[in-house]
């Protein structure tokens, strides 16, 4: 283990990267590089790895002059990352993930702007979306913070968030008791006592692969989501109770994907049922989650069967 960072600039603030990982050789070599080659003065950078037992950790160990790094037994990804938290030192504070990466200029311009703006706490930006081979394959859905949005919709893209050091201080780090749903909890719960800012610059890569828990665990990330709104709510939002059900449809009954309208069938009243025992109350909002020609292509295909 080594930390030897490098401070050339004392007037600017250190940021603290945090990297929680767990068997991501084919990746690491990338996110390590895109934190490291920032033309930002002060940065630290803390991997916490969960007892890789592929090349992670040789890789890791070439950029030891540069970083600081523990490999050990982690309860999940919440645990590693605020095992980071702890250990940070810096003003501001961000993680990113192991096969995630920054752009060029991208703490630069983080920090820039929370330097120019004082009262903010919590800062965002965009990101594009990259495959297994690192080619751009979308952008991230964002858009300025409202907290009604944030209601019933994710809009924070987590590898682009920087955090002033003091909210940790005032309302904890991450709750471990999630593995999905961490960083909206904690986007709902900055939101409740500080001011957030949206930063309309592209600032960070978020990898999709086979692997990713996005991708592989589609029916568990969107029920904890969907549990999460509703803990601090008091409501799921029909489109994450839609996109569970959906999910879950899929999952169980994965021949029922060869006819759209039998997938439908089976799934729209298992959603209209879940929805009802969530949250008291009929969805009468579902067509607008399906959308205007979602709508159609259902009608349609009712219609054929008459």
């Amino acid at each position: 283990m080594a930390n030897k960072n490098k401070n050339t600039n004392a007037d600017r603030p250190l940021v603290s990267v945090i990297t929680p990982s767990y068997n991501q050789g084919a990746f690491i070599r990338e996110t390590i590089e895109s934190v490291h080659s920032q033309n930002y003065p002060r940065i630290e950078h803390i991997i916490f790895d969960g007892g890789s037992t592929d090349d992670s950790i040789d890789i890791i160990k070439e950029y030891e002059d540069k970083l600081s790094w523990t490999s050990e037994k982690d309860q999940g990804q919440s645990d590693a990352i605020n095992k980071g938290f702890r250990k940070a030192t810096g003003d501001i504070v961000a993680w990113l993930n192991s096969d995630d990466t920054y752009l060029d200029d991208a703490l630069n311009k983080a920090v820039t702007f929370l330097e120019q703006n004082p009262d903010v706490m919590m800062v965002y930006g965009k990101g594009y979306t990259i495959d297994k081979d690192s080619r751009i394959t979308g952008e991230c859905h964002t858009e300025p913070f409202n907290m009604k949005r944030l209601e019933s919709f994710n809009f924070i893209y987590q590898p682009s968030v920087f955090i002033r050091r003091e909210v940790f201080e005032e309302i904890g780090f991450l709750d471990e008791s999630l593995h999905y749903s961490m960083d909206l909890d904690l986007w709902i719960r900055v939101a409740k006592k500080f001011k957030i800012a949206y930063l309309p610059e592209f600032l960070s890569t978020y990898r999709l692969h086979g692997d990713s828990k996005t991708m592989s665990q589609g029916v568990a990330f969107n029920k904890e989501e969907m549990e999460t709104f509703k803990r601090h709510f008091g409501r799921a939002p029909i489109n994450w109770v839609y996109g569970y059900i959906h999910a879950l449809t899929a999952a169980r009954f994965p021949f029922l994907k060869k006819s759209k309208f039998l997938f439908f069938s089976v799934m729209l009243p298992y959603f209209i049922y879940k929805y009802a025992m969530i949250n008291k109350s009929l969805p009468w909002g579902i067509f607008s989650v399906m959308g205007t020609e979602g709508f159609k292509k259902f009608k349609k295909s009712w219609d054929e069967l008459r």
